[in-house]
């Protein structure tokens, strides 16, 4: 069986409260034989508030089940995704250890993300009290117009993010990126990102000229996804390489302890990046890393 993580609510906060936001709606029914493990992504913010921990914590397992009820969705298990700070540390763990209580008294498993600076330093971020963490082994480096340099998956960052790190307490799954973006520059800084749009498609554009690899200049102002491009403003494509892929998967798999239970997550699964990096590519750096194929996708949105 494969299984898709599917992202089905954010937990928003602003000064009306704290609540579920940007609830995902099923269109259709998911192939058969796929499992769904839920992700619910969280703005750290949400839990600054310790003493509220618990009482969101089973607001977002209520939610949860009524989203999988609603769309006849075979879900199993939870997955929580929030980039957490010192402030918010003491009420995210307090609201993942009231998940992972919950959780286990149905026979379920609790997971979470974790970024590469927490991996690193464990003993400063402290270690979430979950039974599998995903390590997302991308957004790794400064957003950048600096050519050359890789935001999205830049591999000399990997290397040195997992060098010399000691093993880490938790079993890790590991998420790599198969998307592409583009970032707009303006006299020499960086303003805004477009998403999901390889070097490939800016070629084709008439109003923008080629300046190198993935690189393209504008010689007049037009609109790109809803944004207005300035003529001098440059386009530069980040896009994640099938061999810049497999090189990563490399140099995780050299640095993580084995583990025949790891999931190797692909984010994300629209048809643009699946004819870029084909299922045999895919296999390859499944069979690096170990465990049997898992997949994230975005094919359900919120």
């Amino acid at each position: 069986m494969r299984r898709l993580r599917v992202r089905l609510f954010d937990i928003g906060s602003d000064s009306s409260g704290t609540r579920p936001v940007a609830r995902l709606r099923a269109a259709a029914p998911l192939p058969p034989g796929l499992e769904v493990l839920p992700v619910v992504f969280a703005r750290e913010r949400a839990f600054r508030d310790a003493g509220a921990a618990e009482v969101l914590a089973r607001h977002i397992l209520s939610e949860r089940d009524a989203i999988c009820r609603e769309g006849n969705l075979p879900c199993r298990d939870l997955e929580m995704d929030c980039d957490w700070t010192a402030s918010s540390r003491d009420g995210y763990f307090r609201a993942l250890r009231t998940l992972s209580d919950s959780l286990h008294r149905r026979g379920e498993s609790l997971h979470a993300t974790l970024r590469l600076h927490q991996y690193r330093s464990p003993r400063t971020t402290g270690i979430p009290p979950t039974d599998r963490l995903t390590l997302m082994a991308y957004n790794m480096g400064p957003v950048t117009a600096a050519p050359g340099r890789l935001s999205v998956l830049d591999l000399p960052e990997l290397r040195r993010w997992l060098a010399g790190a000691a093993p880490y307490p938790i079993p890790l799954d590991v998420a790599l990126p198969l998307w592409s973006w583009c970032l707009q520059v303006r006299e020499g800084h960086p303003i805004d990102l477009l998403q999901a749009i390889p070097e490939e498609e800016l070629a084709g554009i008439p109003q923008l000229s080629a300046k190198g690899r993935g690189l393209f200049r504008s010689r007049e102002g037009f609109f790109l996804q809803g944004r207005w491009i300035r003529a001098g403003d440059t386009l530069k494509a980040e896009t994640v390489a099938p061999r810049d892929l497999e090189e990563a998967a490399e140099i995780l798999a050299r640095a993580l302890p084995p583990d025949g239970r790891r999931e190797v997550v692909y984010f994300d699964l629209s048809e643009r990046n699946l004819q870029r990096h084909d299922e045999t590519q895919l296999d390859r750096c499944l069979r690096r890393l170990g465990g049997a194929p898992h997949s994230r996708g975005n094919r359900l949105r919120p």
